[in-house]
């Protein structure tokens, strides 16, 4: 499960995943989503290169993924986006889709915590 969620704040998901909402969804909101995650993304790359904070050692923590561990820790690129992007989806359809405000605050809420969790159980993350 928690490798399935660390995929939904991964660069390729987020491939498939705008022309996906382009689409068959809404051509502006895809758009709009593209622009907060390219900024996302931009903030987290250079402020990870500011920081320089390292990846867990390894004893203790069991690495899961490897694919990112030549990078810096801090802050979490999948996280960032992940909490970005499905808030970001939230706000801007709530008042142009006909859907429950709960629904779709719990769906965001869900998809944020999923990718956060998996990131520190990945060991690719500490808790702080």
């Amino acid at each position: 499960m928690f490798t399935f969620a660390t995929e939904l704040g991964n660069e390729l998901f987020y491939i498939i995943f705008f022309p996906f909402v382009m689409w068959n969804m809404d051509a502006l909101v895809s758009r709009r989503l593209i622009m907060v995650w390219v900024w996302v993304m931009y903030l987290g790359q250079c402020t990870k290169d500011v920081i320089g904070w390292s990846r867990p050692a390894s004893p203790p923590v069991v690495k899961v993924e490897m694919f990112y561990n030549s990078e810096y820790s801090m802050p979490s690129t999948h996280a960032m986006s992940g909490t970005a992007i499905p808030f970001s989806l939230f706000f801007m359809t709530y008042c142009r889709w006909e859907y429950p405000f709960s629904l779709g605050f719990i769906l965001a809420l869900c998809w944020c915590l999923l990718v956060c969790v998996s990131r520190i159980y990945m060991g690719m993350h500490s808790v702080l």
